[in-house]
């Protein structure tokens, strides 16, 4: 027999013989049957070794905003392993990095800062602390920071503050102190207790009276 024809799918192998044991001489037939013979060999089916098909189109972002990936894949088909073929080489997807428009960025607070001096050095005065909107700063559309930027409360002095005295309203004008029909002088008067001074403060600046000419006409005749 000769040597297949495939080493697998399928081949033939032959053989021959000759008509020449003896050799047909002097009118003789020639030898019956075919001087060949062939039959199939190595029916079984070739390993197919696998092959990638082409890659798909690549998906959309992963992302809306901000950095994301898009992925494309591809199959073991082109063709398929088979019959114990090896399979193909490499993965079956890839990926690769995208960005859309920026995410917004919502704004964040920093730490309260340190608390101010007394907003005075004697009585209640208020203490403040502030913080900024920069942790992250608000980007891209983000929203600011919520609440109030300052902090505040109330302190007190270790002492009272001086209080200046100041004049009540002055008084009406007093009884005119002169004999009937005669000039002389009326009083007003006036005090400093609006308010009192205290606590070191000035007292008020000024006369607590004021003298006016008058004329008593308390039952004096008029001149007709």
């Amino acid at each position: 027999w000769s040597k297949c024809s495939a080493d697998c799918g399928g081949g033939t192998r032959t053989r021959v013989r000759r008509c020449n044991y003896p050799p047909p001489t002097h009118g003789g037939k020639n030898c019956p049957g075919p001087g060949v013979k062939e039959e199939p060999c190595n029916e079984e089916p070739c390993k197919v070794d696998g092959h990638w098909g082409s890659w798909s189109q690549f998906t959309l972002c992963s992302a809306t905003c901000g950095s994301g990936t898009m992925v494309r894949t591809r199959t073991c088909d082109n063709p398929p392993a088979q019959f114990g073929g090896k399979q193909c080489n490499g993965p079956p997807y890839e990926e690769k990095r995208c960005k859309n428009k920026n995410c917004p960025l919502h704004g964040g607070w920093s730490m309260w800062g340190p608390w101010s001096e007394c907003s005075v050095t004697c009585d209640t005065g208020v203490v403040t602390r502030t913080r900024t909107c920069d942790s992250p700063r608000p980007l891209f559309g983000g929203r600011e920071c919520e609440g109030s930027a300052t902090d505040t409360r109330d302190c007190t002095a270790n002492k009272q503050c001086p209080v200046h005295g100041g004049w009540t309203s002055w008084t009406l004008q007093g009884r005119c102190n002169a004999p009937r029909c005669e000039t002389g002088t009326s009083i007003r008067s006036r005090s400093c207790t609006n308010p009192r001074p205290r606590n070191g403060g000035r007292p008020c600046v000024g006369r607590s009276y004021s003298r006016e000419t008058c004329v008593n006409d308390e039952n004096c005749p008029s001149k007709r």
